[in-house]
């Protein structure tokens, strides 16, 4: 039974889309017969956690390891102070149902800019980097791994798992969501640390990392960068997750947009659209947000005159943003102009909800080539106007229906693992042989 090294900075039951792969990847390869032991960061330092998005599975243990971080034990310091503080005035604090979201205060003022212009310049290569020290000596306790598997971001993951590889003489996968160089984030830092991250990457895939991308655009800068193979394994639809889920009722026309709005990610070119169509007479509907950056949404609203006509229900347990998407109109999926080359996970879970898709993206993206061939899915290239009060006009007024959207098989959890699995069975036999 062949025995896999997971370092998974985020995971379940954190909230955030990151772990949504990193389970999925668990849980299927447990199911192949490995032996998974996840290496992730201390719980307590999660900014949201959703009970229901974890329960126990044979063959995958979970170990958590401290991150040394002022930040973000400052954040939890505060949270512990806002739960214990005595309650004079006001209503009574509701109890946290069992399978409620949890989400971590932040800080604010003086010591988060603070904070923040410490880890911009001096974090390298990230301001997770406090994971690592911990993360590598908690790795060495462990069974010894026929692989290690590490994914990123954070690129802290991706030295955990060079540094764990080494000490136990495995091969070593990297997997990447996203890229490590070139981001918007990367573009903004100083000369010096460019050319340090440059050389940590390159020194690792040169000690004979093997990577695989989840788009097509990663996969193709990494083999241009270091000629080497790079494996294609995108993320997968999984029509489970909607097993059982009854699809919420809106009121009327209701896009909804879950996930946060972040790095050009914006809805104010939709929300232009449902102010030109309101002032024209034309049938408007309504949108739904659900994410952690409410403020963000509420203020692009207002901005836009449409505040009336959109209902922020700020971040949701899992199950209930599933019965929003399930019951949408249509789900809105917005890429950032810098962003091209990565694809938000949400896409897939847009694909299996079997709801029309309204894309907001650069004229070449990622997604949308994924999404090209996809029923239902309406393309709205970002800056044209026109083409979006015609795709939301179209979508207003089409009788509500299900996409009915076949599953791509490529696209399917049994495919992208195949390939992983190939990756990392050849990735052991490779090192073991060496």
């Amino acid at each position: 039974m062949p025995r896999l090294l997971f370092v998974a900075f985020y995971f379940a039951p954190e909230t955030t889309v990151a772990t949504r792969r990193a389970v999925r990847i668990a849980r299927s390869l447990a199911a192949r017969g490995w032996e998974v032991d996840v290496l992730a960061r201390q719980l307590s330092l999660a900014d949201a956690v959703d009970p229901a998005l974890w329960t126990d599975v044979p063959g995958v243990t979970v170990h958590r390891a401290p991150v040394l971080s002022i930040k973000q034990h400052a954040r939890r310091w505060r949270q512990e102070r806002i739960r214990r503080a005595p309650q004079s005035d006001g209503p009574a604090r509701p109890a946290a149902q069992p399978n409620a979201t949890v989400r971590a205060a932040p800080m604010q003022g003086r010591a988060r800019a603070v904070l923040d212009f410490s880890h911009r310049h001096f974090a390298v290569p990230d301001k997770q980097v406090g994971f690592l020290a911990p993360a590598v000596a908690l790795g060495a306790t462990l069974p010894r791994p026929d692989v290690v598997l590490a994914t990123l971001p954070p690129p802290t993951a991706a030295l955990v798992g060079h540094a764990l590889a080494r000490r136990f003489g495995v091969g070593l996968v990297l997997d990447y969501r996203d890229p490590w160089l070139g981001t918007e984030e990367f573009g903004a830092y100083p000369a010096w640390r460019k050319r340090a991250e440059a050389a940590m990457e390159r020194g690792i895939v040169a000690h004979g990392a093997a990577p695989v991308a989840t788009t097509r655009g990663i996969a193709a800068a990494l083999q241009q960068r270091y000629a080497v193979d790079v494996a294609y394994v995108p993320n997968a639809c999984e029509p489970e997750r909607f097993e059982g889920v009854e699809a919420r009722s809106f009121a009327g026309p209701t896009l909804v947009y879950t996930g946060n709005l972040y790095g050009g990610r914006g809805l104010q070119q939709v929300f232009a659209a449902m102010a030109r169509l309101r002032a024209a007479g034309k049938p408007t509907p309504r949108l739904c947000y659900l994410g952690a950056t409410a403020r963000e949404a509420q203020e692009q609203a207002s901005e836009a005159g449409v505040l009336d006509l959109v209902d922020i229900d700020g971040m949701r347990p899992a199950a209930e943003a599933l019965a929003a998407m399930r019951g949408a109109t249509a789900n809105v999926n917005v890429v950032g102009d810098h962003h091209t080359r990565q694809i938000p996970a949400k896409a897939f879970e847009q694909i299996a909800a079997r709801r029309p898709i309204l894309l907001q993206t650069p004229l070449q993206s990622d997604t949308a080539d994924l999404l090209a061939d996809v029923d239902g899915v309406h393309i709205v290239h970002s800056g044209n106007a026109a083409a979006m009060d015609a795709a939301i006009a179209a979508l207003t007024t089409a009788p509500p229906s299900d996409s009915g959207a076949a599953i791509p098989t490529a696209l399917t959890v049994d495919a992208t693992m195949d390939v992983l699995e190939q990756v990392l069975r050849r990735a052991a036999s490779k090192r073991r042989a060496g």
